[in-house]
């Protein structure tokens, strides 16, 4: 018996799927289209807290290097 995925699920995993494949292709402009212009984000990559999709950019250009 298979389960059914509601549409939010398979949204989600979508979005999951494109990070992963922008991730693994080192393409930023994949990995942050989703993010607004103004995002506020604690990452992982340095110990920083980017504001705006700018400074995202540029710490995953950092990152990719």
């Amino acid at each position: 018996m298979s389960e059914r995925i509601s549409e939010p699920e398979r949204r989600i995993q979508s979005l999951f799927d494109t990070w992963t494949d922008a991730l693994r292709a080192k393409d930023v402009d994949r990995r942050t289209a989703n993010y607004a212009d103004d995002v506020v984000l604690f990452d992982v990559i340095v110990p920083t807290q980017p504001i705006g999709r700018d400074a995202l950019r540029q710490n995953l250009d950092q990152w990719f290097s």
